[in-house]
């Protein structure tokens, strides 16, 4: 995968030996890195799905605020919403980047409980789902345990057309791509105060 994360991270010079290392130890922890997002997120919509606020409501709350990440702004809006799990990376090959940044960690003699926590979490998904299921489907053990579903509020759609929206008309499902960032802070401000209310 280093001709991909070279991708990603431009100064990784894949193709010198001396960097090699380099980019696979940062490519492991990156991908540690995601494990973790992708658990956290899905624990905090399965809770605000659990209260009954929309999907598309929370995620355009947190992705105009500091808990946006890939998981809320991308993975879980295209991928997840739709209950489709289509983005097409196998847990696990997740897990085995998780696993072999858990030995890094053991080489560095750290304790790294956050993210020893979310490779065990992954070697559960992967004997539960199997090797070869899509990587976010660890979001239905979190949500099978909730009794709750990260989804689309029926009615709404998933992608902003910008064919068809050529004034970035808002659509709450959309994400922060659909209208620029400072009309979706005064609709994260309205959103947090009536949560508040």
């Amino acid at each position: 995968f280093l001709h991909v994360f070279a991708f990603y991270v431009r100064n990784c010079l894949y193709y010198d030996p001396a960097y090699q290392r380099l980019c696979q130890f940062t490519l492991n922890q990156n991908n540690a890195l995601l494990a973790a997002n992708i658990v956290t997120a899905g624990e905090a919509l399965t809770v605000l799905a659990k209260q009954g606020i929309p999907m598309e409501k929370a995620l355009a709350a947190i992705n105009t605020s500091s808990g946006r990440s890939l998981v809320t702004s991308e993975r879980i809006p295209d991928h997840v919403l739709s209950r489709k799990f289509d983005f097409g990376f196998k847990v696990g090959f997740l897990k085995k980047d998780t696993g072999i940044a858990v030995s890094q960690f053991d080489g560095a003699k750290m304790k790294a409980p956050m993210l020893r926590q979310a490779d065990h979490l992954f070697e559960e998904a992967m004997n539960w789902l199997g090797p070869n299921a899509e990587h976010m489907r660890i979001l239905e053990k979190i949500e099978r345990e909730a009794g709750a579903e990260i989804a689309a509020t029926p009615g709404n759609t998933s992608s902003c057309d910008p064919v068809e929206r050529p004034n970035r008309v808002f659509n709450f499902s959309a994400g922060p791509a659909c209208l620029p960032t400072d009309v979706l802070k005064d609709i994260r401000r309205e959103f947090v105060t009536k949560i508040r209310a």
